[in-house]
């Protein structure tokens, strides 16, 4: 029980763990070292099985004998470490149950949660790997919904903003068990994230646009998922689209843009796919609606943030001086 000690087992790992020389010192013995903590060889062996996965320890197996020592000097104090984590009953990782990864930089609290040090690990694991087996598979349904862009003589996209994932992705979700297909999964998901919409058959139509595979790190958990993406768009009598407040309209050119937007990241890697599979791509799509997409003043807030600021801030100074100029007068 964690308060009550450490347990004889803890005990007898972390005897082992110093048991094993730094590097400078020479090698030891596999054999001899479990001998001497109380663990028996097959015991020794796993736990050195499972050190290797960090790439701590260096090992020289002959017909004689299995040698054992750490590649450097701090790999050494990393199994000194251990062994006092151990003993003091701590754990190295937490927030297992907080989802949601990041890119670099990270605090020292991000780079030991759990989900973001998985989500390092796994960037490693695939990188330059194609035939990296992805860990987990899914199911999600993605609708497009296209719009005339005021003002740029273009269409554009809507993307809404995932706080888990913190990042830009089309409407859509993974589809849940209740769900009688992607269909289902498309239309629920459209009718919880966009305000006050209501799918109606008459006036709504989904028109199935293909399927695509997409393996990528998944950035709410973390590992590297097999996405089976059901991509739908939106075709709707209806004069706009109400977005939400976390949400923006992406031109073409914005969407293919390295690194996303300046207001975050852009995930559309299976419209990407699917627009590769389109006789003129994204363009030849018609438009889900033909009147100008509306958006609300929180919505234009949030998207231009910066530039509201610097009104409201000119807005004050100008009311400030006309106050300051007829009190002096």
């Amino acid at each position: 029980m964690p308060g009550s000690g450490p347990s004889p087992a803890q005990r007898l790992v972390a005897d082992f763990l110093r048991a094993i020389p730094g590097h400078g010192q020479n090698t030891r013995d596999l054999t001899a070292l479990c001998r001497e903590a109380g663990l028996d060889h097959a015991q020794g062996e796993a736990l050195i099985t499972m050190l290797g996965v960090f790439g701590v320890l260096e090992r020289n197996p002959s017909a004689e004998a299995d040698h054992v020592r750490a590649v450097s000097l701090a790999a050494h104090f990393f199994l000194r470490s251990l062994a006092e984590y151990l003993e003091s009953e701590s754990s190295v990782l937490d927030n297992w149950d907080r989802l949601g990864t990041s890119d670099p930089p990270y605090t020292p609290q991000q780079a030991l949660s759990g989900p973001q040090f998985l989500h390092l690990m796994e960037r490693r694991r695939t990188a330059g790997d194609r035939n990296a087996p992805a860990l987990r598979r899914t199911d999600v349904a993605q609708v497009v919904i296209k719009a005339p862009a005021s003002g740029r003589g273009s269409d554009a996209y809507l993307l809404l903003y995932d706080n888990a994932a913190r990042q830009y992705q089309l409407p859509g979700g993974h589809r849940r068990s209740s769900d009688v297909n992607l269909r289902e999964t498309a239309i629920r998901e459209l009718e919880e994230e966009l305000p006050g919409f209501s799918f109606d058959s008459p006036a709504d139509e989904l028109i199935e646009l293909g399927e695509v595979r997409v393996t990528q790190l998944s950035s709410t958990f973390g590992v590297s998922t097999d996405y089976l993406i059901a991509m739908f768009q939106l075709r709707s009598h209806r004069a706009r689209i109400e977005a939400p407040p976390a949400a923006r309209w992406f031109t073409e050119a914005e969407l293919s843009r390295p690194g996303g937007s300046r207001r975050g990241e852009i995930n559309v890697a299976g419209l990407t796919k699917l627009s590769e599979g389109l006789p003129n791509g994204l363009a030849g799509l018609g438009r889900s609606v033909h009147g100008q997409r509306r958006r609300s003043v929180r919505t234009m807030v949030g998207q231009h943030g910066w530039e509201v600021t610097g009104l409201v801030i000119g807005l004050l100074g100008i009311l400030l001086s006309v106050l300051f100029f007829y009190l002096q007068t």
